[in-house]
């Protein structure tokens, strides 16, 4: 019987010692039948950021969230340290930047462990039109869904 308890109070002792994580994503979905391109500028602040020099690209499902399991290969076109230009075929989505453990609610919010909103300029461009945001109208276009922070191209 001691041992029961001893098990039961080792099993509570672990689970309160463990947290519970979570990540909002900052990503652009294109929904359109055609390739987009993405290009942005990302500050020189080289602390702890938010926005990615290294994205990732994913097929999107049928109700246009991330497929996990199908991550598509990805090439910055632009050779600058703090450049990215990809492109994001039709149907897809790219995750350019997460913030851990933290909720978003604008771009000028206090981020906790001192994280930092990092991007300069993002300009999008599709087949019939060209979207340029900056941080003061990033707000205006990214909106909180169901855990990411995004934009959809249709």
């Amino acid at each position: 019987m001691k041992l029961k308890i001893w098990k039961y109070c080792f099993l509570l002792g672990v689970l309160s010692l463990t947290s519970c994580s979570w990540q909002e994503y900052f990503v652009i979905k294109n929904n359109s039948n055609s390739e987009i391109t993405v290009k942005y500028k990302l500050s020189q602040n080289s602390s702890f950021t938010i926005f990615e020099e290294i994205p990732a690209i994913y097929k999107a499902t049928k109700k246009l969230n991330i497929d996990w399991e199908k991550q598509l290969l990805t090439k910055d076109l632009d050779s600058s340290k703090y450049g990215v230009e990809i492109k994001v075929p039709a149907k897809s989505i790219l995750k350019f930047g997460q913030l851990s453990n933290d909720h978003y609610s604008n771009h000028s919010q206090k981020f906790i462990n001192d994280r930092i909103f990092n991007l300069q300029s993002i300009e999008i461009v599709s087949k019939n039109n060209i979207i340029f945001i900056q941080p003061e109208n990033f707000d205006m276009y990214f909106k909180k869904t169901k855990g990411n922070i995004e934009l959809t191209i249709k």
